[in-house]
């Protein structure tokens, strides 16, 4: 992963924290560190103020600038920082900078709050996740114990059978040698609700409690091992199928594997929609007390190539890696289906043909909108 780690500076404590682990990443990484201050707009009272908007925006670059020269005040940063004060919306700003830097990495500090406040407030945090084409690195409020990054292990990853979730692996599997981290693929599966718990009363039919905890554990499974698949055959990787909340068991498990950060992809929902379906990232965002990295399926120039920069081909040869998604759709139909149909439609006798047995069949002429008949005269 090239490119410097931007992170975004507000003079606050969160800011402060962002800037921490940001250092921490571009120093593991050997990459440069860019931090950006942004400031609004001025207001039409503020140009009456100054004399002019030209005026105004220069006095709040002045403080923007001594902003970032308190926040950039600290022994343990490197000397070597770059700094942009942009105007305009902080979300914007940063990934207009992240562009334009051709950054690795945006890294941002978090206002708290839980999943569903931070989803309904937008927070600029959440649009960055939202819009931004490059992993966003979401640093939590609460402070960390001391030295948590240099007695860190490991690497979190949340899997599963998605699309989003091979750009969060592939991500990871750039991050965890780079940061010296060995890799802890994890992968959960809700478990089946046990017939015992069901009253007889509910009307609900029967609950095969086991068939359905067999099927989640090969699925599971086999997500697991199309992850492996996407990352190199050295790296050190640690595959966990675990039953549970995906939210919840991901933040423990970091816990309990001394992770200096989780990883996870992003399905781009709507906020309200994210929070009232209690989304993974939502989840991880609002209970994790380490960095979380979001990865989204945006790019900056509208293609999709692969997060590590090959092909999307599979990187661990020695491993057999399964995929659930053998039919790709269109339009809802498998693409077998959807050549079916253009076949049926393209015969004599096809929903789309014109003639029907030998004879002439007249289309049907289309209004504005709507369908209308052809009028046919009575025979005489």
């Amino acid at each position: 992963m090239g490119g410097p780690i931007v992170c975004g500076v507000d003079g606050s404590e969160r800011g402060a924290r962002a800037l921490s682990t940001a250092s921490w990443l571009a120093d593991r990484m050997g990459a440069s560190l860019v931090a950006v201050h942004v400031i609004p707009k001025p207001s039409k009272r503020a140009a009456r103020a100054f004399g002019s908007l030209t005026h105004a925006s220069d006095a709040a670059k002045e403080r923007g600038n001594r902003v970032l020269a308190r926040a950039l005040d600290r022994p343990d940063l490197p000397k070597s920082v770059g700094r942009l004060v942009e105007v305009g919306n902080p979300a914007e700003s940063l990934i207009s900078a992240a562009r334009d830097q051709q950054a690795a990495l945006v890294v941002a500090g978090s206002r708290g709050g839980g999943p569903l406040r931070n989803a309904l407030l937008g927070s600029t945090s959440q649009r960055l996740v939202r819009s931004c084409h490059l992993p966003v690195v979401i640093v939590p409020r609460e402070p960390d114990p001391p030295d948590r990054e240099r007695e860190a292990r490991s690497l979190v990853c949340g899997v599963d059978s998605s699309e989003q979730s091979d750009r969060a692996v592939a991500v990871a599997g750039d991050l965890a040698p780079t940061l010296d981290l060995c890799l802890v693929l994890v992968h959960v599966y809700q478990p089946a609700i046990s017939q015992a718990a069901i009253p007889a009363s509910s009307g609900i039919l029967p609950v095969d409690a086991e068939r359905l905890a067999m099927k989640a554990k090969r699925e599971g499974g086999d997500a697991l091992a199309r992850a492996e698949g996407l990352v190199s055959a050295k790296l050190q990787v640690q595959p966990n199928l675990v039953a549970g909340d995906p939210g919840t068991t991901l933040v423990e498990l970091a816990g309990r594997e001394h992770a200096a950060m989780i990883v996870v992809g992003y399905r781009g929902n709507r906020p309200l929609k994210a929070a009232l379906t209690g989304s993974t990232s939502s989840a991880v965002l609002g209970a994790a007390d380490v960095p979380v990295a979001i990865v989204t399926g945006k790019t900056a120039a509208g293609g999709p190539p692969h997060p590590s920069g090959e092909s999307g081909t599979a990187r661990r040869s020695d491993s057999t890696v399964s995929s659930n998604r053998s039919e790709h759709t269109t339009g809802g139909l498998t693409h077998g289906q959807a050549d079916g149909r253009r076949q049926q439609a393209a015969s004599p006798g096809g929903a789309r043909g014109t003639q029907q047995a030998g004879k002439d069949v007249p289309r049907p002429l289309r209004g504005k909108g709507r369908r209308k008949d052809v009028d046919v005269p009575p025979k005489p």
